[in-house]
């Protein structure tokens, strides 16, 4: 629709493995770059572009990011994010996907900079507040929970849009059963004043959302348990680690390139985790090509947190 009214378009990521070529072979093993180059669209790595420092005056994490240079200069941002749960900021949307504009290892920078669940949102939302797409469409066709494995896959039939990207994200994440204003990007993200995460503050246009909520939510997998349960809980339990299953590991050695911080190493082909090191952000797990990596808190505390 763009390129029919004119404009050049460039369909551009980073994508999250950090090994050299990864968004390029997720472009084409996706189909995205035959299919977006056929219609006369230009796809790019981010990762081979030159970074822009961008300044964020009223960033509370970031004060300035380098950023790829041609989301930067770009007129207009179409933010295409997937319909996702996750395990460090509970769903992942279109506030988070603009993390696909730092390029390659600057993203392990900015983990270890927001090194826990509240100060990486606030992260998150420092990038959206320079970034501030002017369009966010998300494909909630198929979604992706739990651990993102093929068994994971639901099937929510939906696409989601609006000019403000906090508002789909907040419906998104109603979706799978949260209250929004408990995700902490989207919370910071309203006391922002960068868009609405109150759903009783949103128009919805479509299908209603009250039948959707019933038939996604009891297939979603994720965190079931009262904030005091979890914070009792994990105390009494211990934090959440990350935990290998040594059935399916290939021992493919890239959960430590994976890892911000360096606390995993390979040791008689398999990981192990430095737990003094490790932050918790879990991108072992979400980068496992194997999905051999999982958050556990031990047999007793799986089974109070459901996981």
């Amino acid at each position: 629709m763009a390129i029919a009214r004119g404009a050049k378009v460039t369909v551009g990521d980073s994508g999250g493995t950090r090994w050299h070529g990864a968004t390029d072979r997720a472009f084409q093993e996706t189909g995205i770059r035959d299919y977006c180059e056929a219609l006369g669209a230009e796809v790019l790595s981010f990762d081979k572009t030159n970074p822009t420092m961008v300044k964020i005056p009223d960033g509370r994490i970031l004060k300035e990011a380098y950023l790829a240079s041609p989301a930067v200069e770009s007129g207009l941002i179409i933010n295409a994010p997937k319909m996702k749960t996750h395990v460090l900021t509970k769903t992942t949307g279109s506030v988070k996907n603009l993390y696909g504009v730092v390029p390659g290892g600057l993203k392990s920078v900015y983990h270890k900079v927001g090194g826990n669940s509240v100060d990486f949102a606030s992260l998150l939302v420092d990038l959206y507040s320079v970034l501030r797409p002017g369009l966010n469409v998300m494909d909630g066709v198929v979604g992706l929970s739990g651990q993102w494995r093929l068994q994971d896959r639901i099937y929510p039939g939906v696409i989601l849009a609006s000019t403000d990207g906090v508002a789909v994200d907040a419906v998104a994440a109603s979706l799978f059963g949260y209250n929004p204003m408990k995700v902490p990007t989207l919370a910071e993200a309203h006391r922002r004043g960068l868009g609405v995460a109150d759903l009783g503050e949103i128009e919805i246009s479509g299908q209603p959302l009250t039948p959707l909520i019933k038939a996604i939510a009891g297939k979603t997998k994720r965190l079931r348990v009262p904030s005091f349960g979890n914070t009792v809980g994990g105390w009494l339990l211990g934090r959440e680690s990350p935990e290998v299953d040594t059935q399916i590991c290939t021992a493919c050695g890239h959960c430590p390139k994976a890892c911000p911080v360096g606390a995993v190493t390979v040791k008689d082909g398999r990981p192990v985790f430095d737990l003094e090191k490790c932050i918790r952000c879990f991108c072992c797990a979400e980068l496992c090509p194997e999905r051999a990596i999982r958050p556990t808190r031990g047999r007793v505390g799986n089974m109070i947190f459901k996981r």
